[in-house]
């Protein structure tokens, strides 16, 4: 047991102090720090139970202020609204992009095409007809994809489950989003 943890604890320090020199090193424009803005459209597929059950699959407004800190690792501030039936419901947080830019930037055009791993903590506010008001913790993890037009300007999409606690526990889905962003 003793040797595992060494082993793992080695590894993680290895990563830890080797990764950032590693990772600021990039030729391609695509891959490039900076900052960024995106705005995009959700679909969910509710997934949902308790006194949520009665909220149906929706749709609504998504967006992103984020900055690429280097060729694999993003974070992001988000907002999202969807409409429910009869309920609104605001979500709020921090999410944390892994880009998986130097295992396909010489296999899928140079960098053009990004696929990426994301977990997101965050919360949610739940506003009924009654003007009732909720809120509660979110979490959310998924996958996406940029697709740059341009250096500058990109189109995203990604899959993900999104899942509430708290007071708004009940409210789960699978979101699916589609939106562009511009890189400064």
């Amino acid at each position: 047991m003793r040797t595992r943890a060494l082993a793992l604890g080695s590894t993680l320090a290895f990563l830890m102090l080797s990764g950032p020199a590693a990772w600021a090193d990039t030729d391609s424009e695509y891959e490039r720090e900076g900052a960024y803005l995106g705005l995009g459209g959700v679909g969910a597929l509710a997934n949902t139970s308790g006194r949520f059950s009665s909220l149906d699959s929706t749709g609504g407004i998504d967006l992103i202020a984020g900055y690429r800190m280097a060729p694999q690792l993003g974070i992001e501030l988000f907002g999202e609204w969807l409409g429910y039936q009869g309920t609104n419901a605001g979500f709020f947080g921090v999410t944390l992009k892994l880009f998986m830019a130097e295992l396909f930037d010489q296999m899928i055009m140079d960098g053009v095409i990004q696929p990426y791993l994301y977990g997101s903590a965050g919360f949610i506010m739940v506003r009924n007809t009654r003007d009732n008001m909720e809120m509660g913790g979110n979490f959310r993890g998924g996958a996406g994809v940029d697709f740059y037009v341009t250096p500058e300007v990109a189109i995203y999409t990604q899959v993900e489950y999104s899942g509430s606690g708290g007071y708004a526990s009940g409210i789960e889905s699978t979101n699916f989003k589609l939106g562009a962003l511009y890189r400064f």
